[in-house]
């Protein structure tokens, strides 16, 4: 179920720094980034931080 609402999201956010791409999926109430690397792409896994630096450090790329 978790998988499914994360393909049917409309805007697909990439970040990248330092040569990491991340799909940004959502920020919760408590400050915890929810995202998916190239990797986590292909293996249907979902990864989170609480480390903001890396978002706002990074910048917005196109992808497909």
């Amino acid at each position: 179920m978790e998988i499914q609402a994360i393909n049917e999201l409309r805007k697909k956010r990439w970040y990248e720094k330092n040569g990491e791409s991340r799909l940004f999926l959502f920020r919760d109430v408590d400050g915890v980034f929810y995202y998916q690397t190239e990797g986590d792409v292909k293996g249907k896994k979902i990864s989170k931080t609480i480390d903001a630096e890396w978002w706002l450090g990074s910048r917005r790329i196109s992808k497909r």
